[in-house]
């Protein structure tokens, strides 16, 4: 298999500096402007599926990515969203150390959990898309 990560568009939460999260905040027009940029950059014939996270900012982005390059979304897996964030969503991203030093917020999914998460989405891709060339649309982290 060959993948590639991409991020998903822009919202009006990044536009605004909050902190996102889980909080399912949809693309804004720049957001889809970004995802459908990058669809005219990259080559169709480099790709076979486009899959996501589950949340609609990287299922949104998918479908635009997809519809560019003439493929199909072919999955939304939920191991690859974003860190859960807990009560530390919707906070400006500058208040953030103020608030909660050492960056432990309430709710907060343990960072030492996200990146076994990801290995899984990425496995269960790779048995899913067996020697597919995979565009997987995600988040930042």
């Amino acid at each position: 298999m060959h993948l590639a990560l991409v991020r998903h568009g822009q919202t009006d939460w990044n536009l605004r500096g909050l902190m996102q999260g889980r909080t399912d905040i949809p693309l804004n027009a720049t957001g889809r402007a970004q995802a459908a940029q990058a669809a005219r950059t990259l080559d169709p014939a480099d790709w076979d599926v486009v899959v996501s996270s589950t949340l609609g900012r990287a299922r949104e982005t998918a479908a635009i990515l997809a519809d560019g390059l003439g493929l199909t979304v072919a999955g939304a897996y939920d191991d690859l969203v974003e860190q859960d964030f807990g009560d530390a969503e919707g906070t400006l991203v500058t208040q953030i150390d103020e608030r909660w030093p050492g960056r432990e917020f309430p709710g907060k999914e343990p960072d030492h959990e996200v990146g076994p998460r990801g290995a899984r989405a990425l496995a269960r891709i790779a048995v899913d898309h067996d020697g597919a060339r995979v565009l997987a649309v995600a988040h930042g982290t």
